[in-house]
């Protein structure tokens, strides 16, 4: 019987249909590393969330591991080269929590840009600052979207739908990324959007290409969708608040890494950025409270993926997809 250990918690609907089709499957949440050495030597798979960390020193002692599944988007908490070495499967499953990722990105663009978080605190404590309360608002506003991936495509939708202007940069345009998006071989046809889909909805939101340095000089408000890899960690740092002459608000739903927190910091002291939104974090929890606090500040603890749809979806497909790889689908 294929044995498939469960080290964050996940939608319970993907994992009864794991055990309906004959998969023992056993749940220990949070395991430590040194825990998840010992116990993946019994297992055939690992299934985790963003929270687990499957390193390569864990792989190395997983004598019997065919495949790991990160129920979510992205790979980057996995050691992808080691497991291609030892000839393990990567899964993750980047369809199914596209939606709500992008309906936050949104949500925090308003909550930046109308001070609602600011104003919510300010009328709670006995406080009537409506005059000093003052946002802008979003239609005719220019939008920058770094990555045009689903997520991304379903961001500029939501954008173009308000009123506001959009510029992409992207990996089918620009060549900056490229190497680094599509070396993996986690990926499923199902799960890539092909050029034609890509180009088909910048025409269907009017959106137009731009360089990297154009995109930051140009836009009101900036917001990442691509995957954290050595070649984009610290995408934003000191150089690149330099470039945003228009002060914009800045939006990272996509992975904390990609942004220099301490030049972030920086920007905003500085007023290089009127506003940030952010739901994911270099360390996670955080640790740099005063720059959190900052009232130009809006956070959220990584719940981009955290709906009931998502997560039920994202369960199921990958129930589906490691069922497809065991050949029992």
């Amino acid at each position: 019987m294929v044995k498939v250990l469960v080290c964050d918690r996940i939608h319970e609907d993907g994992l009864k249909l794991l055990e309906d089709s004959g998969v023992k499957v056993d749940v220990r949440l949070n395991p430590n590393p040194e825990e998840l050495k010992k116990a993946v030597q019994e297992y055939d798979g690992i299934i985790v969330r963003s929270k687990t960390k499957v390193t390569g020193e864990i792989l190395e002692k997983a004598l019997n591991l065919k495949f790991v599944c990160r129920v979510g988007v992205g790979v980057d908490n996995i050691d992808v080269k080691t497991a291609r070495r030892l000839g393990i499967k990567v899964f993750c499953t980047p369809r199914a929590t596209s939606q709500s990722v992008a309906e936050l990105t949104i949500g925090l663009i308003l909550a930046v840009a109308r001070k609602i978080a600011l104003a919510d605190r300010s009328t709670k404590s006995g406080l009537w600052e409506k005059n000093v309360l003052m946002g802008c608002q979003l239609s005719g506003k220019t939008l920058g979207i770094i990555g045009f991936g689903r997520i991304g495509i379903k961001v500029a939708r939501i954008a173009k739908a308000i009123g506001m202007k959009i510029l992409v940069y992207d990996i089918v345009f620009n060549q900056k990324f490229r190497e680094t998006c599509f070396e993996e071989d986690f990926l499923e046809d199902e799960d890539i959007i092909t050029n034609e889909e890509r180009i088909k909805a910048l025409e269907e939101v009017e959106g137009k290409i731009v360089s990297f340095e154009e995109l930051l000089a140009e836009s009101d408000i900036i917001s990442l969708h691509v995957p954290l890899t050595e070649k984009t960690r610290n995408l934003i740092g000191e150089k690149e608040f330099r470039l945003m002459r228009r002060k914009p608000i800045l939006v990272n739903t996509a992975r904390g890494g990609l942004i220099d927190e301490k030049a972030l910091y920086e920007a905003l002291k500085a007023g290089r950025v009127s506003g940030v939104g952010l739901d994911v974090y270099e360390v996670e929890p955080p640790k740099n409270l005063e720059f959190l606090n900052m009232p130009n500040v809006v956070c959220t603890p990584h719940i981009g993926a955290q709906t009931e749809e998502a997560q039920k979806e994202a369960s199921l497909q990958m129930a589906e997809k490691i069922l497809r790889f065991l050949g029992k689908k």
